[in-house]
């Protein structure tokens, strides 16, 4: 495995001088202090930022620092370096750690399908005109591209032949350089539906409505942490389906948090995005086994060792179930 990368271990360092993860006593109580890693800035991802405002960290016991990390490698090596307990990803991040031989495993599963559009520009009005076409990802191995081949594939366009795929860069970089006609189409973060009518460009595809099974945005930890941590984890989870039923029944204190984390200041497109997550998100967050066997499939078609994974070796769904057997997650709702 490769070392974080200088601004990362930066990052991580002064964090861990500002507060170490073990028990600390705050006015005479026990609170274990940990460190949470989040790498996207869309609305799954918000969900640790909800329990950070919300103060559902301290409720059930713990002190958290959020560490922002771009890129899945870096975020699964702090992981497995012990540097963060528990990191907000998507399925090929941890799969790929575990092809690698990390111990990791999910936790739990906000979403069980993709929230991703195909936009095109104006003078491509359907798919069947996407033959011969450059379209953009950020980068090869990453979700948007995972996103982006199961779509095609899904509408009978063999990406490997019919298009071209470009590294671009993040979607900002991505709708540049569509806009400025460098590229045909691109992968974006749903919702995109004013965006596309202001940028007159069209949207193709909306992954939610072709209902391809995926290990969206989940929550990412060790078979260690599990093994000696085992009630930080329940504390952790207590907390994390709170946030999810906090996102689901109080619409404007989370939009709130919305703005200021995905940084939307357009008050229109902030309820089109809180609206289409609000019935995406899983209100039991159980880790996917349909949705990450579709991971496994498509990593296993350039990586042959993916084809003996189960989905079972990387997810550990007894922390979510035990709250919905509990009839905590009802009661969040009543």
């Amino acid at each position: 495995m490769r070392r974080l990368n200088p601004g990362s271990i930066t990052v991580i360092a002064l964090m861990l001088l500002m507060i170490s993860a073990s028990p600390v006593l705050s006015q005479g109580k026990e609170i274990t202090s940990l460190h949470v890693g989040y790498s996207a800035l869309n609305p799954p991802s918000s969900l640790v930022w909800i329990m950070k405002e919300e103060g559902l960290f301290e409720e059930n016991g713990l002190q958290a620092s959020l560490i922002f990390m771009r890129g899945g490698t870096t975020h699964t090596q702090a992981i497995i370096a012990g540097d963060v307990q528990f990191g907000q990803l998507t399925g090929p991040p941890g799969l790929s750690a575990y092809l690698a031989g990390g111990p990791v495993v999910y936790i739990a599963s906000s979403q069980d399908m993709m929230t991703y559009q195909l936009v095109a520009r104006s003078d491509i009005k359907n798919v069947s005109q996407l033959s011969g076409k450059t379209l953009a990802i950020s980068q090869y191995g990453a979700s948007a591209d995972f996103a982006l081949r199961l779509m095609l594939k899904h509408v009978e366009i063999n990406p490997e032949k019919q298009v071209k795929i470009l590294q671009i860069g993040d979607e900002a970089a991505r709708l540049a350089a569509l806009i400025k006609g460098h590229i045909d189409g691109t992968i974006v973060n749903a919702p995109f539906g004013l965006s596309a009518k202001q940028y007159n460009l069209n949207v193709l595809l909306d992954s939610t409505k072709l209902n391809i099974p995926y290990f969206n945005t989940g929550i990412l930890t060790t078979r260690t942490i599990i093994r000696d941590q085992s009630d930080t984890v329940r504390r952790f989870m207590r907390g994390y389906v709170k946030a999810i039923s906090y996102f689901k029944t109080r619409p404007e204190p989370i939009k709130k948090i919305l703005q200021r984390f995905s940084k939307i200041d357009d008050p229109t497109r902030l309820h089109e995005t809180y609206s289409y997550f609000r019935e995406n998100i899983l209100k039991i967050p159980a880790p996917s086994a349909t949705g990450l066997q579709t991971v496994i499939n498509v990593t296993a078609q350039s990586n042959p060792k993916a084809k003996n994974v189960k989905p079972e070796d990387l997810i550990e769904p007894r922390f979510v179930r035990e709250l919905e057997a509990s009839g905590y997650i009802d009661s969040l709702y009543r």
